[in-house]
């Protein structure tokens, strides 16, 4: 250790006098609620889908409400992004042979680039069903586009980044994954473990079991099996009903529940965003379910 005053200048941290943050190597950030909000509802207006015989058509005139904020933020001169917003759009669909046009919404959350879009329509006639239908087939991919573009353009920085000192722009989402190759010098993050590590989990007991999918026939997509067991200290019928119980269901998740006691009944929670049908309903034994 140096004697005081004998120190590496090098090394020797002081106050600017200028008061400047070189670099933003201290955190710095910027609030781009208002460019987000205006980019989320330019990117949502007519958005269109179509029955296969064109005797029907659905699409987007405007956001209904936009809640939420974002947030750029900088450190060491790498740029990323925080954002979180509930939409509520509504939508339009004419079908032919009726004369009025059927009303309704479509909402989501939009914290990735992927959001779960749900559908609403304000009547139930056969008409208003058919456009239901068609939003519920095409819908996810319809709204996921736009959802896409917003995230990548937000990430990329736009020009909202002057002034922020950023010296490389890095692709990275909200969850902070980096989605763009870098360069050989840099460390690289790779998404899918090495065989030795997957090889460790299958000869390792523990109450989680990865199996790996057998690849030796061509399928396009590598799939594993995932199998959690997890212990809870609570007798048998209370975890039973806090898991078939609708109102107990609503009340820890905030969110509208619809769950049959049936077997063969079908369940809905979070708003409709997870459904299913119950395959098998034991009292404090068993609960077997197709998601």
């Amino acid at each position: 250790m140096a004697k005081l005053g004998e120190g590496d200048a090098r090394w020797i941290v002081s106050e600017r006098d200028d008061g400047r943050n070189v670099n933003h190597w201290h955190w710095a950030e910027r609030d781009v609620t208002g460019w987000a909000k205006g980019r989320l509802t330019a990117l949502l207006r007519g958005l269109e889908v179509r029955s296969a015989d064109g005797t029907a058509r659905c699409w987007t005139t405007e956001v209904e409400s936009l809640e939420g904020d974002a947030t750029l933020y900088n450190r060491k001169g790498t740029l990323k992004t925080i954002h979180d917003f509930r939409v509520t759009v509504k939508w339009l669909g004419q079908v032919d042979g009726t004369a009025d046009e059927i009303k309704g919404t479509a909402q989501f959350d939009l914290y990735d680039d992927s959001p779960e879009v749900v559908f609403h329509c304000e009547d139930f006639s056969d008409a208003a069903l058919k456009c239901k239908g068609l939003w519920k087939d095409a819908g996810q991919a319809v709204f996921g586009s736009p959802s896409a573009t917003f995230v990548r353009e937000l990430t990329a920085g736009a020009d909202l980044a002057e002034g922020m000192e950023v010296t490389a722009p890095s692709a990275t989402t909200s969850a902070g994954i980096n989605k763009q190759p870098q360069s050989d010098s840099a460390d690289v993050c790779v998404s899918k473990p090495p065989d030795s590590v997957v090889s460790n989990i299958e000869e390792k007991p523990t109450t989680t079991s990865l199996q790996q999918q057998d690849t030796s026939k061509p399928t396009g997509v590598v799939t594993r099996d995932i199998a959690i067991v997890d212990e809870f200290y609570a007798s048998p019928m209370d975890l039973y009903q806090a898991l078939m119980d609708p109102q107990r269901v609503s009340g820890y998740t905030q969110r509208s529940a619809q769950i049959s006691d049936k077997v063969g009944g079908s369940f809905s929670i979070r708003d409709g965003r997870i459904t299913g049908t119950n395959i098998a309903l034991s009292p404090g034994e068993k609960i077997v379910q197709k998601w």
